[in-house]
């Protein structure tokens, strides 16, 4: 969620900020559900998606030139 609302600071006219709360609402009740019915092995998928997802994003804020956004 953090790097989607740093990326909407910087943009005008962005639903960056509500993608962020989106994917982190999504990702927060699979995690819960996963739990609830005790499907180890799905939350284990979910935990490499979600690993390969952060670093993505993280090459990305790493990568991203400043004066673009604007």
């Amino acid at each position: 969620m953090g790097f989607f609302v740093g990326m909407a600071k910087f943009r005008t006219q962005s639903l960056d900020s509500f993608t962020g709360l989106t994917a982190a609402i999504f990702f927060h009740g699979f995690f819960v559900f996963n739990l609830i019915s005790r499907d180890y092995l799905l939350l284990g998928l979910v935990f490499f998606g979600t690993m390969i997802i952060v670093i993505m994003l993280a090459f990305k804020s790493l990568n991203t030139n400043i004066n673009t956004l604007y």
